[in-house]
């Protein structure tokens, strides 16, 4: 079953980071965002070739292709102007806090389209911003032993030891010939979904307005990383979003970041939760599993909107 007509594999790809750690690291609960602060202050460092770092940068520069993608005129209104990054950082929303040396940390890195081929400047990236050291208080400071890369049965891969050359691997999503139409879920990270300039509580969540968010979120990727020529319009696929009748079961979650660049704190609060999904089409079942890669809602980047699976019927 292919409702998308989408080719036998995708390009996408869930990486495992794995640090030794070698001076005591305090991070927050929720860490996402604060790797991705320390990712891209070096990243800028690093791997910016314009002659001054500041924006706009141009088109071929390695920091701008990743952290700060140009406008793109062919995407929505709303996000022409900012594209989304091709990648996500995965962190527990609630996990271990402090870390003392010689113990190891990991989270996930996702990568999209011909992002994963920056592969071995990303893992050199995160290596040199825990080699400087991040988190509060005392800067935390560890070493890239492991890199690994998930498997189609969730297991991970070793493909880099010891900042030894990344293996060759695969680095693509193979997609099953079959698609639950009544999927249970569960949210891992806050989804923010914003209506008519607010964001929605966990009481006012309905399928439609979820469905409605991954339709949104699958085709500018797709639109950005996968040619998608055959597949049914928007408005078509917009025709095939179920309702449910059954309210689910979330709660919200509050949760809050601190900018460095506002200065001031901002919020990442959402819904999360177990699910049960019901009477999805087969294209929006086959769009709910390539969603596991993509998340959903506002400040994706910043590891909000992660879901998995669960069960199937």
């Amino acid at each position: 079953m292919n409702p998308l007509h989408l080719p036998t594999e995708l390009p996408l790809a869930r990486y495992r980071l794995t640090f030794l750690i070698t001076h005591p690291l305090q991070l927050p609960p929720y860490a996402a965002s604060t790797l991705r602060g320390v990712f891209g202050h070096t990243l800028l460092a690093t791997a910016c070739t314009c002659s001054h770092k500041t924006s706009p940068h141009h088109a071929g520069c390695p920091y701008a292709q990743i952290f700060e993608p140009a406008p793109n005129p062919n995407l929505p209104s709303s996000i022409r102007n900012n594209p989304p990054p091709p990648y996500l950082i995965e962190t527990p929303l609630v996990a271990a806090t402090h870390y003392p040396a010689g113990s190891e940390y990991h989270f996930h890195l996702v990568l999209m389209g011909q992002a994963r081929h920056w592969l071995p400047l990303l893992t050199a990236v995160f290596d040199q911003a825990f080699t400087h050291g991040l988190g509060t208080g005392n800067r935390g400071k560890g070493k890239l032993i492991r890199v690994e890369v998930q498997q189609p049965n969730h297991d991970y891969h070793l493909i880099s030891q010891n900042n030894s050359p990344i293996s060759i691997h695969t680095n693509s999503i193979a997609l099953p010939e079959n698609y639950s139409t009544h999927p249970l879920i569960q949210l891992f990270t806050p989804l923010r979904i914003q209506q008519k300039g607010k964001i929605i509580s966990a009481h006012e969540l309905t399928q439609t307005l979820f469905l409605r968010q991954l339709l949104r979120r699958y085709l500018t990727l797709a639109q950005l990383h996968w040619s998608n020529t055959h597949s049914p319009t928007p408005t078509e696929l917009s025709e095939q979003i179920s309702e449910q009748h059954t309210s689910p079961t979330l709660t919200w979650h509050e949760q809050r970041r601190y900018s460095n660049r506002q200065g001031q704190t901002t919020p990442l609060s959402g819904i999360i939760g177990t699910w049960q999904l019901t009477n999805l089409s087969p294209a929006f079942a086959q769009m709910l599993y390539i969603g596991q890669w993509l998340h959903l809602g506002k400040e994706t980047v910043f590891g909000n909107g992660q879901y998995q699976i669960l069960q199937t019927s």
